[in-house]
């Protein structure tokens, strides 16, 4: 069958329909409304005006903005995973961004990001502009986490603050309309504008069963795609194109012209025995043309102008097996040109310029390729446009094999050509010809051969990895002639490669990382368990880079064993030797210096292979009982590493070791410094990959390297917050709150019988106007603006909170433990449900008299103490050396210490003790100091500390506030006990006074209303718990438990706040959160 305009050219289909009924939209701006679009069933990103691709609404109009994000895990190569660990979903779709920015109007149903990586983007939707946490929340996951590789560059796209010049246009799905600012000129009752409805104009859909056969399309002409909001993938090729065939056999599309769609030009997935020639495709959204299949023939065809959407988009993506690719014209294109794979493919005669616009780490002409010929080829004019992994003519990456590149030229292009880690490529008869300096690179490739090429080089020529060339012969290289003065000077010619020598032997050490939990060893590495970088085995015994698949390793220790992990990657799929002959078989040796059971210097070598095997060898002159005694006593796994149809070791294998200290004469401690060398032997290729090049046997421990078992760091103090968390809302119909009770020793004068529902009196006394600006950030509003209600038992509240308290810097929260039916126990219910909750620790501050002592029965007080101890084994409950569980105890007097030391305190720790817990660590929270002391006494605590620290002032500063805590510290510390100094974010009551709560009486004393201190300014606030964090540099604590504590994460009515309050101009937002990071994470 045949579809063929009758003159091509002449017919055009399109995926759209008109817009049409335009009306004025203020001064510039125009606006259809489009039935669909409000209610969600119509949506585009592309727009076809007057036969132009016309320009998304995009701020800034200028440049680009950065975003906040983090994230600072090394890239690795994609054969060994990309990232040294996944990013979770929140670590990819939380996006922090500088509140200049973003403004707080942002319409998120409207909003896109574009996110630059290094040869990727990804545009993303927003779900939520999170104000008080300065983030977007991104509707999906993007190719990278924000601020990966330090790539922080972003636009938002398609929001009205983007329509800042003419021309362009958003689609408002909020209004339910399309906004347009017309071009000078453009007459708005003329206008020709076509709104794309669809992804493919015209479909071709077989299956491997039933293909297609035998369809020619040939002389139309295809507009209007669009495309959907989804990770673009590489190449920007991730979409549908305006022609679309799949399972096509003995096809032929000639003469076509593809403009203005907002996906891929033309997509040929599976196509076979076909042609795609003499096609015009240009002014597209994402990627020219993906073809994939084989036998296909795809010649004098003009891709150009791609990626208008997507700058991650190259021209073509063609892969399959002999495929040929041959005189085509491709330019301007933000990111490559041709990206090739498969095998067996001839790329020749194209023209290619003005590629890798905008993006970095691609080429005119780049692929994973196998038995492939890049031939003849011209590439003009790319060069790298920003800092990133550069910029190339001819660009081979991981894994491509066996490929040549022959008779091709590459003028003005400093890289001409790039071939990293691949194997057996062949790079000659070309011309080089550069502006300025000019790098051939060979980077951890094997077996090249570069011959008979000419270089035309003015400036400085690097040939990067010299070692990875096997044969270099009868090339041309013209050096010099740059002008000088205005003056050409002589050029020079040689045929030498420059000198290259050998590395010298390391200085530095391969680092092991102390450990308090060692690693299971079942050849899995898991992130959580190994600490530390990834090292690299990346010398061959020359000392010089070996190529191929990386060798990865990481090393732990503690006072027992060193811990050896191992990833050896392979590009599938992989050939793995499973038996267990050293230089024969797959497998990896550890050779450590070591001393014998009489005191002699040893050599120990311990090898592990894929198979499993473990052998403890003698080569290096270790007594036979003693490096039997060694295998014996070290623990070994192995696990292959399966690929998609490489079978079971598809992408290699991985070890760990767990090597005993006693067994190699060696006693662990720290900043000790071993000999030591690591060594991987691949079979495929017969390859080694070292530590250290010894020029000879890794066990060659006097030309190798050295293991460094590196101090465990300084444990910084933890800082956290006390929560009293009264903002539970309104109590359910279903709360049965125990009734209040006296405590022992209470005292009579002051009895009042106590709510059962006391967030229902903090409710009221914080809902006054007065106190506006002290109202939580989940607050709910009354349409008049009143504070209706005070609720934070959300998991979307606590989570958010969680977000906060952890960009504070804060370690964890210090909860009020009241039994766990009391409506003061629900927040901590809920927070054990969160998703992030194990981002941020949490113990339990006991108050005596205010919770415990008010127990009425036995029953009760066995409920109490069995809730504590299930809170101390949930898994992010708060510890310190020793596995020992941290606990606050305050409010005290005489009766409650001995009814504590009558029972209750001695059962939970022994309780405590059999689950595998130490010694609880106790601060006593008391005041005076020398009452303190004699309860940290009577109950063996740890150290001394408060809930919070009052005074008499009358409208005192905060200044002095903060003084009267630190002075407390120093009291303290004149008991000769350890402090954990407590730190005031505030103390101002008068919430209280004006709305008395039925648990005090503050409010009945004298000038009660004038008795506070006024809010610090949140510097201030950082300042004074930077203090208490430095308190630790004179008064260090012996047994290393340093915590800080702070009044307090969220008691806004009584003045002590660091949770975010309402944004400006009503509160400080997040202004305590943030002055605390720059004081608690700089540190």
């Amino acid at each position: 069958m045949t579809i063929e305009a009758e003159t091509t050219g002449k017919v055009t289909l399109y995926g759209g329909k008109l817009v049409t009924n335009w009306k004025r939209d203020g001064d510039r701006l125009w606006h259809a409304d489009l039935p669909g679009v409000k209610e969600g069933k119509w949506d585009f990103r592309a727009l076809v005006v007057n036969g132009r691709l016309a320009e998304r609404a995009c701020y800034p109009a200028t440049n680009t903005f950065e975003n906040l994000g983090t994230w600072n895990l090394p890239l690795l190569p994609a054969v060994a995973g990309h990232w040294e660990r996944k990013p979770t979903h929140e670590e990819l779709t939380t996006m922090p961004y500088d509140p200049k920015d973003i403004p707080a109007t942002l319409d998120v149903r409207n909003a896109e990001v574009r996110m630059y990586h290094m040869w990727a983007e990804s545009l993303v939707g927003v779900t939520t502009n999170d104000i008080q946490r300065r983030a977007l929340i991104l509707s999906s996951e993007p190719s990278w986490p924000p601020g990966a590789l330090n790539r922080r560059k972003y636009v938002v796209f398609n929001t009205r603050e983007g329509m800042t010049r003419p021309g362009q246009w958003y689609l408002d799905r909020t209004a339910g309309r399309l906004v347009y600012w017309p071009l000078p000129g453009e007459d708005m009752t003329k206008i020709k504008v076509v709104a794309p409805t669809a992804e493919r104009i015209i479909s071709l859909a077989g299956t491997s069963q039933k293909p297609v056969t035998d369809i020619t399309i040939r002389g139309l002409t295809l507009q209007a795609t669009t495309a959907p909001l989804k990770p673009a993938s590489f190449g920007a090729t991730a979409f549908d194109g305006a022609l679309h065939a799949v399972q096509a056999r003995q096809c032929t599309f000639e003469n076509l012209e593809i403009c203005n769609v907002g996906g891929l030009g033309l997509r040929a997935e599976n196509l076979a025995d076909s042609r795609v020639i003499n096609c015009r495709i240009h002014h597209v959204g994402a990627c020219g043309a993906r073809i994939s299949g084989n036998d296909t023939l795809i010649a004098q065809n003009h891709v150009h102008h791609l990626g208008v959407y997507y700058p991650s988009a190259c021209a073509t993506s063609l892969s399959g097996n002999k495929l040929r690719i041959c005189r085509n014209e491709i330019h301007d294109a933000p990111y490559s040109g041709i990206i090739g794979g498969g095998k067996e493919n001839l790329i020749e005669e194209n023209l290619i310029y003005r590629v890798m616009r905008e993006l970095h780490d691609g080429a005119a002409i780049y692929g994973n390729m196998n038995a492939c010929i890049i031939r003849g080829n011209v590439v003009r004019d790319v060069v790298e446009v920003g800092k990133g992994f550069g910029a190339s003519a001819y660009y081979l990456d991981e894994g491509a094999r066996d490929c040549i590149i022959e008779r091709n030229v590459a003028q003005g292009v400093p890289m001409p050509t790039h071939n990293h880690i691949t194997r057996n490529t062949i790079v000659r008869d070309n011309v080089f010809i550069a502006d300025g300096d000019m790098t051939v690179s060979f980077a951890r490739s094997v077996g090249c051969t570069f011959e008979r090429n000419t270089l035309f080089v003015p400036g400085k020529l690097t040939v990067r990895q010299p070692n990875g060339i096997r044969v270099w012969k009868n090339n041309v290289i013209y050096r010099g002639g740059a002008s000088k003065g205005g003056a050409p000077q002589p050029f020079t010619i040689s045929d030498t490669v420059p000198a290259e020598p050998a590395p010298e032997r390391r200085t530095y050490s391969a680092i092991a990382e102390r450990v308090s939990v060692a690693p299971t060893i079942d050849g899995d590495i898991k992130t959580a368990e190994w600490p530390g970088k990834l090292q690299t085995l990346d010398r061959e015994p020359s000392r010089f880079s070996v190529g191929g698949a990386p060798v990865l390793a990481k090393f732990a220790y503690d006072d027992t064993f060193l811990y050896v992990a191992a990833n050896v990657t392979m590009f599938g799929p992989a050939k793995v030797s499973t038996n267990s002959v050293w230089g024969k078989d797959d497998g990896v040796e550890v050779c450590i210096a070591g001393k014998t059971a009489d005191g002699k210097p040893v050599t120990f070598v311990v090898r592990g292979y894929a198979c499993g095997a473990l052998q403890s060898a003698t080569d290096a002159g270790a007594p036979a009982d003693a490096a039997e005694q060694l295998r014996k006593a070290t623990r070994f796994a192995a696990r292959p590493i399966p690929g998609a149809g490489g079978g079971l070791f598809g992408k290699g294998w991985r070890g760990e070791w767990a090597i005993p200290f006693a067994a190699l004469g060696l006693k662990a401690a720290p900043n000790l410094k071993i000999q030591f060398n690591m060594g991987a032997y691949c079979s495929e290729f017969g390859e080694w990959h070292c530590w250290e090049g010894t020029l000879a046997e890794n066990w060659r421990l006097e030309q190798a390297g050295t293991l460094l078992l590196n101090p465990p760091p300084k444990a910084k103090p933890l800082v956290g917050a006390i929560r009293w968390d009264a903002w539970y809302g309104p109590l359910p119909a279903t709360a049965r709150p125990p009734e209040s009770v006296e405590f022992p020793g209470f005292n009579t004068t002051r009895s009042r019988k106590v709510s059962q529902d006391p967030g229902k009196e903090t409710r009221r006394a914080l809902a006054a106007e007065q106190w506006r600006y002290r109202w939580p950030f989940f607050t709910t509003l009354a349409p008049d603006g009143s504070a209706r209600d005070f609720n934070e038992n959300k998991p979307e509240v606590i989570e958010r909170e969680i977000e906060y308290a952890v960009h504070a810097g804060l370690s964890y929260w210090a909860f009020t433990a009241y039994p766990e039916n009391c409506p003061l126990s629900y927040t901590l219910k809920t927070f054990l449900t969160c998703k992030n909750r194990d981002k941020l620790k949490f113990c339990l501050f006991l108050p005596m008299w205010p919770a415990y002592g008010r127990i009425p029965d036995d029953a009760a007080e066995r409920a109490y103490w069995a809730h504590v101890a299930r809170m101390v084994r949930e898994p992010n409950y708060l510890k310190v050396g020793g596995n020992r569980p941290v606990f606050y105890l305050g409010f005290l007097n005489d009766q409650l210490a001995e009814k504590l030391l009558s029972g209750p305190w001695p059962k939970l720790c022994t309780e405590l003790a059999k689950c595998g817990f130490g010694k609880p660590w106790v601060a006593i929270c008391h005041s005076p100091a020398k009452a303190a002391k004699r309860y940290c006494n009577m109950l063996q605590g740890d150290a001394l500390s408060q809930y919070a620290i009052g005074g008499s002032a009358k409208a005192g500063a905060f200044s002095e506030l903060a003084a009267r805590a630190e002075k407390f510290w120093e009291d303290c510390a004149a008991t000769g006990a350890a402090v954990a100094p407590i730190c005031m974010a505030g103390w101002d009551r008068r919430p209280r006074v004006a709305n008395p709560v039925s648990w005090e009486d503050f409010h009945l004393k004298p000038d009660a209303f004038e008795l506070y201190y006024k809010s610090g300014t949140p510097d201030e606030i950082a300042a004074h718990v930077g203090r208490g964090v430095s308190w630790f540099k004179k008064h260090p604590a012996k047994d290393g438990a340093e915590l800080v504590l702070i009044y307090a994460w969220n008691e806004f009515d009584e003045g002590g706040w660091l949770a975010p309050a309402l944004p400006p101009p009503h509160g400080e937002g997040t202004a305590r959160v943030d002055a605390l990071r720059k004081v608690l994470v700089a540190r």
